[in-house]
């Protein structure tokens, strides 16, 4: 979840604070899946930016 944030964060505006909390399911998780679900979630959240 860090390595998927840290790819992330340039495009995150910024005067946000982020917590972000990993459940069981996120075991055997690829990263590019969690970043997929990062990047819709900041996205649908409007803090993210084009």
């Amino acid at each position: 979840m860090k390595e998927s944030y840290r790819v992330l964060e340039p495009k995150i505006g910024t005067g946000y604070d982020l917590i972000f909390i990993a459940r069981n399911t996120i075991n055997g998780v690829k990263c590019a899946e969690v970043l997929k679900c990062i990047e819709f979630l900041t996205s649908r959240a409007g803090i993210l930016k084009k």
